[in-house]
Formats: C-alpha cells, sequence, structure tokens
C-alpha cells in the first residue's frame, strides 16, 4: 500500500507538469502584448520530453497493475473472511446447539434450574453457620469445662496436698500424747515445739505445749502459752479460751502480787471458772493462803465440804501439782497447812471427814493433825 501511494503522488506530479506544458496561454492585459507560447527549440528538449512521456506512461502502467493486484488482493480478503466468519457462525451454532442439546438433556434428567441451586447453597450455607455457630458454643463449653477441670485438679493437688500435711500433723499429735501419757514431757515439748512451726495459730498445740511446761515447772512459759491463747480470740474455740483463763488464774494467784492477781481477777472475774463452778473457791483458797487468812480459808472449806459430793472429785480432772509445788516452798503455817489438807481433798486422796477433822483440830488446837 505505501509503494502503491508513492507511485500515484509521481503520477499526480507528472501529471501535473504534463498539464502546465500542455496549458494554453493565458489571454494579455490590455496595456499587454499576447506572448507566444514557448515551444521547444532543439531536437534534446523534444527528445527529453518523449522520453518523460514514455516514463509516465510506464509508470501509469504500473499504477494499473498494481490498482488491480490490489483489487484481487481485496477480493481475495473478503471472500476468506465471509468464509471465516460463515465457519465461525456455523461452529456457534453447533456449539450452541449441543450447549441447549445438553441443558435440555439434564433437565430433562432431573437437574434442578439455577434458582434452586442458589435456594439449596443458600439452605446450606446457613445450615453451615449455624453448625459452626454450635460448634464454636461447644468448643467455648469445652474450653470452659477443661478450665473447670484444671481448677479441680489444682485445687484437689492441693487439697492432696494438704491431706498429707495433716496426716503427717495427726501422726506428730499422735506421737505427742502418747509421750505425755508416758509423763514424758520433756520429749512430748520438742515435738509440740515442731508442730508449733509447722502450726503457729493451733490452739490445741499451744494448750499441750502450756500443759508440757506447767508439768516441767516452767511456770513463766506456761503464761505466755496460755496468754498467747487469749490473743487468737474470737477465732479461737470458746473451750480453748476458757481453759487459758482457768490457768492463768491458777498461775497468778500462786506467782504473782497481790495487786497483779486482783486486776486479773477484776478482768475476767465473769469468765474464771464459768465451765467449773467450784475453780473460784479454789483460787480464792489460794489468795486467803498466800496471805494467810486462816478465817477466810475456813470458810472457803466450809463451802467446799457443804457443795462437794460424796466420793467425787469436786473440781474433776483438775491438777494440783503446781500449787503443791509452791506451797511446798512455803514456811509452814495453819493457813498453809489447811490449804495442803484441801488439795489431799479436792484431789481425791482423803475424805470429807478427814478434812472435816483436820478443820476441827485446826479450830481447836490452832493447827492440823
Amino acid at each position: 500500500m505505501t509503494l502503491l501511494m508513492s507511485r500515484r503522488r509521481d503520477l499526480v506530479k507528472v501529471i501535473a507538469s504534463l498539464v502546465l506544458l500542455l496549458a494554453p496561454p493565458t489571454l494579455a492585459t490590455s496595456a499587454e502584448k499576447p506572448v507566444a507560447p514557448s515551444l521547444p527549440t532543439t531536437s534534446s528538449e523534444s527528445d527529453k520530453l518523449r522520453n518523460e512521456i514514455a516514463h509516465l506512461s510506464e509508470t501509469v502502467a504500473e499504477v494499473r497493475r498494481d490498482q488491480l493486484t490490489y483489487q484481487i488482493e481485496r477480493d481475495l480478503l473478503k471472500e476468506t473472511y465471509s468464509s471465516n466468519v460463515q465457519t465461525i457462525n456455523i461452529i456457534i451454532a453447533i456449539v450452541f446447539g449441543a450447549v441447549t442439546g445438553v441443558v435440555t438433556l439434564l433437565g430433562y434428567l432431573g437437574l434442578r434450574s439455577i434458582k434452586e441451586v442458589r435456594e439449596e447453597f443458600r439452605t446450606e450455607l446457613a445450615t453451615f453457620r449455624a453448625s459452626r455457630a454450635e460448634l464454636e458454643q461447644r468448643l467455648g463449653t469445652l474450653m470452659t469445662g477443661a478450665t473447670e477441670t484444671k481448677q479441680r485438679l489444682e485445687a484437689l493437688g492441693r487439697e492432696n496436698s494438704n491431706q498429707d500435711e495433716r496426716l503427717k500433723f495427726l501422726e506428730l499429735m499422735e506421737k505427742i500424747g502418747a509421750l505425755m501419757q508416758q509423763s514424758r514431757f520433756a520429749d512430748a515439748l520438742r515435738y509440740l515445739e515442731v508442730a508449733h512451726d509447722a502450726h503457729p495459730a493451733d490452739e490445741l498445740v499451744i494448750l499441750l505445749k502450756a500443759g508440757c511446761h506447767l508439768r516441767l515447772m516452767q511456770f513463766d512459759d506456761a503464761e505466755l502459752a496460755y496468754r498467747s491463747i487469749l490473743t487468737l480470740e474470737p477465732s479461737c474455740k470458746p473451750q480453748s479460751i476458757q481453759a487459758a483463763i482457768n490457768n492463768l488464774a491458777e498461775l497468778t494467784a500462786l506467782k504473782k502480787p497481790f495487786a497483779e492477781y486482783d486486776e486479773f481477777q477484776h478482768q475476767f472475774s465473769s469468765r474464771i471458772g464459768n465451765d467449773t463452778p467450784m475453780l473460784t473457791d479454789y483460787i480464792a483458797a489460794i489468795r486467803a493462803a498466800r496471805s494467810d487468812d486462816t478465817q477466810g480459808l475456813r470458810s472457803l472449806i466450809e463451802r467446799f465440804l457443804a457443795n462437794a459430793g460424796t466420793g467425787t472429785k469436786p473440781l474433776g480432772t483438775w491438777s494440783f501439782n503446781e500449787a503443791r509445788y509452791f506451797f511446798a516452798k512455803m514456811n509452814p503455817s495453819v493457813a498453809v497447812g489447811l490449804f495442803l489438807r484441801l488439795v489431799e481433798f479436792l484431789d481425791g486422796r482423803i475424805t470429807r471427814e478427814i478434812l472435816q477433822a483436820d478443820l476441827m483440830a485446826a479450830s481447836t488446837q490452832g493447827g492440823v493433825t
């Protein structure tokens, strides 16, 4: 196409030259004279003109051949394109027919429409989402259950550990009880120190520790132990508090100055001997004997004789070892002698008749037989 256009341009140029050469002369104006056309004057110019005309003729012939070739190629391309388009249309028709047939066949065989498939997909998707939510809920419940199970296992482990400690503690306390029954109070005290280090707030351990100190005549240590019981109130059991108050009342009456004893009595007067009614009279008898108040002591002994039953210990299982220990160190006197006889009676070693006889003898002779 580019060559054809180039030749056409050359042809146009040649035709323009011929037109200029062959054009008639223009009319002259009124002021000018007509000019004769310029004709070739020599044979060389004529030859040149003939050559150009011949060349132009060849160029025109080539242009016509090119036009004819172009027309033929165009017709061939048109026929080829038309043939291809027809083939493509046929193929498309065949494919469309095949697809239509397949779809018709599938529809005939029961395949649901796209709308039904879409609805089914939506239904299945909703079911899947519901199943997923249920699964997530179950998984959350399972995780919660696993956490609770873990916590329970940890609690069970701690409880088992505590149970082991309790078993060891019970074994230790059993050994301490056996030693105390054998009157091996020093050995029992060593084990009690271990138990107290492990359970410093255990009231039973503190009470047993104070009891061992009393049996070993370690009165200051016993007093400290009993006073530590009072610091545990109100979490401590009332029975333990009562035992501490009763023992502190006796220790205060036995070894403290009278002013300190009177202060303790004033502070705990409503609580001393609540579980042992005659303990108050016993504490008062200690105070009377220490102050050599024979008349007051006689009145207290007569009260014991009037209220005590026959063949019984008025103070139950109360231990009088501490009282014997302190009064054995005192100077002999009528009051000291009467108090020691009272202790023998309260401990069940003498009868009430013997105590009455001793009391009568002290009244008539001024002493104890």
